[in-house]
């Protein structure tokens, strides 16, 4: 049990609110395209989770074509032991700037 405080207060507001990435066929679409661009640097993608939120998930639900995750491969995530895979780093900086020629 948590003892009371007498004349304390609890106030609160919604800062923002970052809507669910939710898949569409405009942004499936998109990753097809993407998964052959990487399949031509020679690696393949798999499709991620959904239902996170971003800044992708903005866009996403102004019903543009978005994806999210093409950054570099790593660990622990936006934690204090948070790592990245130093090779990945060449290998996305390059499916971006192929991606980008693509479209």
């Amino acid at each position: 049990m948590r003892p009371k405080l007498p004349g304390a207060r609890l106030t609160y507001r919604l800062e923002s609110l970052t809507p669910p990435l939710e898949p569409s066929s405009l942004s499936r679409t998109l990753f097809r395209r993407v998964k052959r661009v990487a399949a031509g640097q020679g690696f393949s993608l798999d499709g991620g989770k959904t239902g996170g939120g971003s800044d992708a998930s903005l866009a996403s639900s102004l019903g543009l074509p978005t994806l999210d995750g093409l950054g570099p491969s790593g660990h622990g995530i936006h934690a204090k032991n948070e790592q990245v895979d130093l090779s990945s780093l060449v290998q996305r900086t390059a499916l971006l700037a192929s991606i980008l020629l693509e479209l």
